[in-house]
């Protein structure tokens, strides 16, 4: 679940509980959340503020992983875990079980993120003090040799 595993073709999977096509907001919070709290103090607005960069799916950010500069050629996939798997791989990282389902539960629809991570809500990324680096330069920058060997 956590980091990709290399697979007997030569390919690393990410094992996630939800399809491939499951959308999920991203953001690097300890990066990038504060962008958000001072645009909502510095310019307030009665609307939400969408505090992710942008909203993609598994098999987007495998394919982005994919692609980066460091380790090109690495194939990374996506494969959907049992349900079983996905709370056994939560509680040994010392969630409770009962924890565990309700993070599954969040994960068991084939469309996204509630609320968050639809492709339908745009990230407000105007007025923030700096653009945030997307996924897809994220991958590009990011060195994965240790985990993609």
């Amino acid at each position: 679940m956590a980091a990709p595993r290399k697979q007997a073709d030569g390919s690393h999977a990410v094992s996630f509980a939800s399809s491939p096509n499951y959308v999920v907001p991203i953001i690097y919070t300890t990066r990038y959340f504060e962008l958000f709290i001072q645009k909502a103090i510095e310019i307030p607005s009665q609307r939400q503020i969408y505090a992710d960069i942008e909203a993609l799916n598994w098999k987007e950010m495998c394919e982005q992983l994919s692609q980066g500069n460091v380790g090109p050629g690495k194939n990374v996939v996506s494969i959907r875990m049992s349900k079983e798997a996905f709370v056994k791989a939560l509680t040994s990282f010392g969630h409770p079980e009962s924890v565990a389902v309700g993070i599954l539960e969040v994960y068991l629809g084939d469309t996204g993120f509630p609320c968050l991570g639809k492709k339908d809500s745009e990230p407000d990324l105007e007025g923030l003090a700096r653009k945030p680096y997307t996924f897809h330069e994220f991958a590009e920058q990011t060195d994965r040799s240790q985990i993609l060997n």
